[in-house]
């Protein structure tokens, strides 16, 4: 996570430090200013995306909120850009911290009500275990998957499985070079 983080956040700085003139007749806007000055701003949004992100606890309904307006203010940085908004770097850096946020939420978008359960029973395993993507190819469902008779326990049958395919959908996007088979009969 801190990993793409960090790539994007140094995209975005080498992007303003190579800002040349961009072509503003059709506009009439001044973009070797603007350029800088709009880069600058959603870098200053990105960096504000990558603090809460390091310091959101998951579980808390008010914090992945807080995460969500920092997705929304580099959402809404990168579709004011007047003169760079259609360059292909930019287009790419939308399309990757869109990508980013959106699995970042998917937990708490799709099982608000799962997780307030599970969160009020307070089991080892599940105050342990992060609901959003992570770095791991092979531990997604906490220690021995502890998670699956959490969920299945608290949650029911039908709602683990949806937990599972989701989860293992959003690990393979953030993480294409693993295989998550083993999940997918959990």
């Amino acid at each position: 996570m801190l990993q793409f983080l960090f790539l994007l956040c140094s995209f975005t700085l080498f992007n303003i430090s190579n800002t040349a003139s961009v072509d503003s007749s059709a506009s009439g806007v001044l973009c070797s200013v603007s350029v800088g000055r709009d880069e600058l701003k959603c870098y200053m949004r990105l960096l504000e995306m990558t603090q809460t992100t390091v310091t959101t606890d998951w579980k808390s309904r008010s914090e992945v909120e807080e995460f969500r307006t920092s997705c929304d203010h580099i959402r809404d940085c990168y579709e004011s850009m007047k003169c760079r908004k259609n360059d292909t770097d930019i287009l790419q850096a939308r399309k990757s911290t869109k990508g980013y946020c959106d699995r970042m939420l998917f937990m708490s978008d799709n099982f608000p009500d799962c997780i307030q359960k599970l969160n009020n029973k307070n089991s080892q395993c599940w105050q342990k275990y992060i609901p959003v993507p992570g770095y791991s190819c092979t531990d997604i469902f906490g220690a021995k998957d502890c998670v699956k008779s959490d969920v299945e326990k608290v949650c029911g049958k039908s709602e683990w499985v949806r937990f599972r395919d989701g989860m293992i959908a959003q690990q393979k996007s953030a993480h294409p070079e693993c295989s998550f088979a083993e999940f997918e009969s959990l």
